[in-house]
């Protein structure tokens, strides 16, 4: 598949709905400045919008009643993309730590591992510890020398 491109959309620029695709009859309108115009139907708020050359859009579908913003709708998705870069960049990642053990450990080798798992709980990762009862985790020879239970 040589020079196909694949191009990441951001889930803004398809949930939010703009001038025409908004459908609710009452709006809450703020002006670029961030000013409240206050409520005002969909037909009054768009001819402000036009009136000023910007754009009507729904910032928050989901208010009652929802509240849609003037503004340009290149800066505005390109501020909430940023945004949502930013917030992916610095989020806190949850690392897991696993620890297994196995049938015939050794006293010293469970407490090396018994410190290393206190030392990953003061670090505040996940912990999970397993001991080795699937067949994949035993050794050649303990496969072929089961003891009898």
């Amino acid at each position: 598949m040589r020079g196909l491109t694949i191009q990441r959309r951001c889930d803004i620029a398809t949930s939010t709905r703009l001038n025409a695709q908004i459908r609710a009859p009452q709006l809450r309108v703020i002006d670029p400045d961030g000013k409240q115009l206050g409520v005002m139907s969909r037909s009054e708020a768009l001819h402000i919008a036009q009136d000023m050359e910007l754009d009507l859009i729904e910032i928050s579908p989901n208010a009652d009643p929802p509240v849609c913003k003037i503004a340009d709708w290149g800066k505005y998705n390109y501020q909430k993309t940023k945004q949502a870069q930013k917030n992916r960049k610095t989020a806190k990642s949850l690392e897991m730590k696993q620890m297994r053990f196995g049938l015939k450990i050794g006293d010293h080798d469970l407490m090396v591992k018994t410190k290393k798992v206190i030392s990953f709980l003061s670090h505040t990762f996940l912990q999970g510890s397993r001991a080795g009862s699937q067949r994949h985790w035993l050794r050649s020879g303990q496969t072929l020398h089961r003891q009898p239970r």
